[in-house]
């Protein structure tokens, strides 16, 4: 052994055995607290504070994906939803008339009603009402003639090929004559620029 090392090793045994017990007790003790004390302060507590951290960072992680899959499962039944609703819209164009169809309608009205040897006295659009891909349009009708006639007049309204539903009939006789005021429903499909203007409506009244 090196004897300066040796040396040193000398010394600090004969300072060991000049101490007393509870010297000797108090450094023993120093000597595992001051370690165990290092230990914790320098590894132990961060590296607690760095799992408690990352427990934290996996718990909000697993929060954050469970609202993903909440959002996935809402967006998958908004676009079932949609899907639907363009299924649906296309079905109505090919029942519903468009706007020109209506036009047409109430343009050969008279035509229409001579062919059943009924006068058309007043013919007008009341209040129209917007739907999601469709609008509600009431028509208010003044017709004159006999009962039969009037009566296969406005059958033959309803069984058009187009959705045309008779609502309400009034009969009153005037000079020989039977005159029907008569209440028709019909509905036709929006035009994309009035869908597009209902959409922003709606987006108005949300803010």
């Amino acid at each position: 052994m090196n004897p300066k090392i040796k040396a040193e090793l000398e010394k600090i045994k004969s300072q060991w055995d000049a101490l007393s017990q509870r010297d000797r007790i108090i450094v023993l003790c120093l000597l595992i607290i001051v370690p165990l004390a290092l230990y914790a302060k320098l590894i132990a507590l961060p590296l607690k504070e760095n799992i408690d951290h990352l427990f934290k960072e996996k718990v909000q992680k697993e929060q954050e994906l469970k609202r993903l899959q909440i959002a996935a499962i809402k967006i998958k039944k908004i676009r079932e939803e949609y899907n639907k609703v363009k299924i649906l819209s296309k079905e109505a164009e090919k029942l519903l008339p468009t706007k020109a169809e209506i036009a047409s309608f109430l343009e050969n009205i008279d035509r229409e009603s001579e062919k059943f040897n009924v006068s058309v006295s007043e013919i007008k659009v009341l209040k129209e009402e917007n739907k999601e891909i469709y609008k509600k349009i009431p028509l208010a009708l003044k017709l004159e003639g006999n009962f039969n006639n009037i009566m296969l007049f406005i059958d033959s309204l309803r069984l058009k090929d187009k959705i045309i539903t008779p609502t309400q009939i009034r009969l009153t006789k005037d000079k020989g004559y039977l005159r029907a005021d008569c209440t028709l429903l019909t509905f036709r499909t929006l035009t994309e620029e009035e869908i597009k203007k209902l959409n922003q409506n709606k987006k108005k009244k949300r803010r």
